[in-house]
């Protein structure tokens, strides 16, 4: 196994931190994430890497226009679709919000977050999904936040269930 670097035509012009990255049908979706641009900007757009043909590409809608921009939240790959929550705001809140993007086409719809009140508001949290197969339209996400840590003693982490249950076109 070694390392290679790939060039690629009309790579994004600007590094980013934050994003998350989800492998789709030999594509690579990186979504949001925070860039230095003159000043830090906060990103909602998807920027995709086609693994065959070694190109980029940014579909047409505009994510803006349909949830907060984003940086440190959790994504996770159901089906056609993957499922956005959490994260910090570009005015510094932290999100307690849950999105799902349809792939095919792309469009972007809220996720109905049930079974937890209050919704966690979390940023730089990690997250598993459970998919039952006879649930099409529901899932579970596994949502852990890192322990607190405090003159050097960590106490317990949290653990939340996130119970989704998808909207139809």
């Amino acid at each position: 196994m070694e390392w290679e670097r790939q060039n690629c035509d009309n790579c994004p012009i600007y590094p980013r931190y934050g994003h998350t990255g989800i492998l789709y049908q030999k594509k690579f979706i990186v979504f949001g994430g925070k860039i230095k641009a003159g000043n830090y900007q906060y990103l909602a757009d998807l920027d995709i890497f086609d693994l065959n043909e070694k190109t980029w590409s940014q579909p047409t809608f505009n994510s803006k226009s349909f949830l907060p921009l984003r940086r440190n939240h959790v994504a996770e790959l159901v089906g056609h679709q993957i499922i956005i929550h959490g994260g910090m705001s570009e005015d510094n809140q932290v999100l307690a919000d849950c999105h799902v993007l349809s792939l095919n086409p792309y469009k972007w719809n809220y996720a109905t977050i049930s079974d937890l009140t209050p919704t966690p508001a979390l940023s730089g949290h990690a997250s598993s999904l459970v998919v039952p197969a006879e649930l099409k339209y529901n899932a579970r996400m596994n949502i852990y936040k890192f322990p607190d840590v405090g003159f050097g003693k960590i106490t317990s982490n949290k653990v939340f269930d996130i119970f989704l249950k998808f909207h139809k076109n």
